[in-house]
C-alpha cells in the first residue's frame, strides 16, 4: 500500500532555511537597484533580485526588501521610488548597493525629473508610486504603480547560483 503525505501534514514539518536559500539560488533572475529620497533630500537604495511585473492594467511591479536593510524604514515612508533594471556592466554598482556602506551613490547616478536617483544607462528605468506594502516573513513586498518608463539597451545582468552570469546567444533547434 502506498502512503502519501498531504500538504497540510507536510506544513507541520519545517523546511531548513539554509536548504531553502540554496534552492532559491537555482532560479536565475535579473538584478535591479531601487532608490528613493527621504524628506531631507537624502537618497537611499538597495539591490534586489526579487522583482516582477504584477499587472499591465494598471501597470504594477513588485520588489522585495529585506526588513534588516538600513533603508527599510525609508521605503516604508516613501512617496515614490525608482527601479533601475541593470545591464551586465553594472555589477560593481549592484555589489555596492547590496553592501552596508554609507555612500552608495558615489558614481553613475543622476537625478530624474522626479528628483529620484537612477542609472541613466540602465536597461529600464521605472518610477513608481507605492500601491501596496505587504509584510512577508523577513521581507517586505513593495508593490508600485509605474508612472514613468525609460527604455535602454544592452545585455541584462543575470544572477544565478550566487554569481553574476551572462546570457548566451539564442540557439536554434
Amino acid at each position: 500500500m502506498t502512503t502519501t503525505t498531504s500538504v497540510a501534514a507536510a506544513t507541520a514539518k519545517s523546511v531548513d532555511p539554509a536548504i531553502f536559500r540554496e534552492a532559491m539560488t537555482r532560479f536565475a533572475s535579473g538584478v535591479t537597484i531601487v532608490t528613493t529620497v527621504d524628506s531631507e533630500g537624502r537618497s537611499h537604495g538597495f539591490t534586489a533580485t526579487a522583482f516582477s511585473s504584477v499587472s499591465a492594467t494598471p501597470p504594477l511591479v513588485l520588489v522585495c526588501l529585506d526588513k534588516s536593510a538600513r533603508c527599510h524604514p525609508e521605503f516604508l515612508r516613501a512617496t515614490e521610488y525608482s527601479i533601475s533594471i541593470l545591464r551586465s556592466e553594472h555589477w560593481d554598482i549592484a555589489m555596492r548597493f547590496a553592501s552596508k556602506i554609507d555612500d552608495k551613490f558615489t558614481s553613475g547616478f543622476v537625478s530624474n525629473e522626479y528628483g529620484l536617483s537612477h542609472l541613466p544607462d540602465a536597461l529600464v528605468s521605472l518610477v513608481c508610486l507605492p500601491e501596496q506594502v505587504i509584510d512577508a516573513g523577513d521581507h517586505t513586498v513593495l508593490i508600485g504603480r509605474v508612472v514613468s518608463v525609460e527604455l535602454g539597451d544592452g545585455a541584462p545582468a543575470v544572477f544565478y547560483g550566487r554569481k553574476a552570469r551572462e546570457l548566451r546567444d539564442e540557439q536554434s533547434f
